[in-house]
């Protein structure tokens, strides 16, 4: 008998708004660490055909964003390995000055279509440039997928212009849509006018009713979508390599202080340098405000970068703040080791809820605890690992990184037995839950 498909359509019911609006405002009380309840394998309840599947992902990022780079290439990966073909679309921020190419990334075939809605320097288009750049990745998108004819498609986060080709590709073609959402889109996209805004959030609301399944990086995702009446929608939180699960030893943490000029002991935040969804604005009042001789490291890039250099200098920690930029991602897993602290500033907006933030998954699998607050799954996800603070306040933040700077602990230290959050245990999980796995790899 060949192989047959399977598929997850489980639902525990939609929550009511008043309970969801609850958990919103009282957090769930935190307790200690142990496998989160949603790693478990969901309940393969109905069996597909023995169609072979053709997938194609619709991505909006360039590949080297942490979206595709941190979850849909690791994923797309994993599904390569199992003989099951699967190919990439994005789109790319220098596609209008640079010509693009086709590559390959751990196998899997990475194809940009179009400009993406950035530029190179990473600042968001607007007005009608980004109206027609939309309009031209919709177009690019929805050819592509109909020569390539897929039997699945699966959108990456909601946004128009991969959503809008996917439905119209996928009623061409008679494809299965898939969404999967590790973002608030419309939280985290700021637009110039406030109905553009309003459109993304529209739109953000409506796709999932309008796919076969769903699966999100978090908890409250999930529950605020079952609130909305979407019932095929499982969480599959991010994951890591085993590369990012290894701890490295002494001469490793040596060799990135001297590479990278650092101190003995400091602590760090790594990530995008963004104030609306990743609140580094937070971070570096909290940082100015708590006055340690202890250096903040940042890591990352984005273009927000200058205005964020700008805010140090006004606060006057600029001297004792080092700006890595991008690193490599191998030498991220020692750079958190080495730290006394990361930190993970956050507001209470629908933005920080919806996400679950690689930074923490990195520390934890460093034994280095969390500087963060109590918002969507973080305390879910850390447990005793973190140290929680009130969302958006400054004065907060400062206390908790003067205490940890002073060496009072807060958290448990020591490493996380992270195996549950390897991309091995994730991404059969992922593929389960949208039906793309033959029984003979799916997990009943």
């Amino acid at each position: 008998m060949g192989a047959q498909w399977v598929s997850d359509s489980r639902s525990t019911g939609p929550l009511s708004g008043s309970a969801l609006s609850s958990r919103q405002k009282n957090p769930p009380t935190r307790r200690p660490f142990s496998v989160p309840h949603h790693v478990a394998l969901p309940q393969v309840s109905h069996i597909m055909t023995d169609t072979p599947r053709n997938i194609v992902i619709v991505c909006t990022s360039a590949p080297w964003h942490p979206g595709p780079r941190a979850r849909m290439i690791p994923l797309a990966a994993y599904g390569v390995r199992q003989g099951i073909p699967v190919t990439l679309l994005c789109l790319d921020p220098c596609a209008r000055t640079t010509p693009t190419h086709a590559t390959t990334i751990d196998g899997v075939a990475v194809i940009p279509v179009a400009q993406m809605h950035v530029g190179a320097d990473g600042a968001a288009l607007r007005g009608l440039s980004l109206v027609w750049t939309a309009l031209c990745a919709i177009v690019a998108f929805t050819r592509e997928l109909m020569r390539r004819q897929p039997t699945d498609i699966v959108i990456a986060k909601a946004q128009p212009m991969n959503g809008i080709a996917a439905c119209i590709a996928g009623w061409w073609c008679g494809a299965r849509l898939h969404l999967d959402s590790d973002d608030d889109e419309a939280g985290s996209h700021h637009s110039a006018h406030w109905f553009m805004q309003h459109l993304l959030g529209m739109f953000e609301r409506w796709l999932p009713s309008h796919v076969t399944t769903t699966t999100c990086a978090t908890d409250w995702q999930t529950e605020r979508l079952r609130a909305r009446g979407v019932t095929s929608v499982s969480t599959i939180p991010n994951g890591l390599s085993d590369k990012q699960l290894t701890q490295p030893g002494a001469h490793q943490l040596l060799a990135i202080r001297l590479q990278y000029g650092l101190p003995p002991t400091y602590i760090v935040y790594a990530g995008n340098l963004s104030t609306g969804a990743h609140a580094v604005d937070l971070l570096i009042e909290a940082y100015a405000a708590a006055a340690v001789n202890v250096p903040l490291v940042i890591a990352g890039s984005g273009h927000e970068r200058a205005a964020l250099h700008q805010l140090a200098q006004q606060r006057h920690c600029e001297q004792t703040i080092r700006w890595l930029g991008n690193i490599p991602i191998g030498d991220i897993p020692a750079l958190l080791a080495g730290a006394i602290a990361s930190v993970d500033p956050v507001r209470q907006c629908d933005a920080a809820a919806a996400r679950c933030p690689l930074k923490i998954l990195e520390s934890m699998a460093q034994g280095t605890p969390v500087i963060t607050s109590d918002v969507g799954d973080r305390s879910q996800i850390l447990g005793p690992a973190g140290i929680y603070t009130a969302p958006g306040h400054v004065a907060a933040y400062a206390t908790a990184i003067r205490t940890v700077c002073a060496g009072s602990p807060q958290a448990q230290n020591g490493v996380t037995d992270m195996r549950a959050y390897s991309w091995q245990t994730i991404a059969p999980r992922w593929y389960t839950a949208h039906g793309l796995v033959p029984t003979e790899v799916a997990y009943a």
